[in-house]
């Protein structure tokens, strides 16, 4: 067996594929519009990986997320020049 034939790379990273992809506000508040303090990004695996079919990336701090978004920025416009410019004001509930 490749490697690859499992999802696991020589060096210890796993390439999956992403069958949906959900971003959102949370609170550790059990009830009903309690204040939010995480932005959480869910992952749902087109393949489970090692029978997890998602994952959950959890941001805590502004400066976190911001580092991401603009690295996911800098990296788009370096792959994709000619790609639609980003819209800063997206609609709620946007999924991709």
């Amino acid at each position: 067996m490749r490697s690859t034939d499992h999802g696991w790379k020589p060096g210890g990273y796993a390439i999956v594929e992403i069958d949906e992809l959900t971003v959102g506000a949370w609170s550790p508040d059990s009830k009903p519009g309690g204040p939010v303090t995480q932005v959480h990004v869910e992952i749902k695996l087109k393949k489970p990986l090692a029978n997890l079919p998602m994952m959950v990336m959890r941001y805590t701090s502004p400066r976190t997320l911001k580092v991401i978004i603009e690295q996911l920025i800098r990296y788009r416009t370096e792959v994709w020049p000619d790609a639609e410019p980003i819209n800063p004001n997206p609609p709620p509930n946007l999924q991709g």
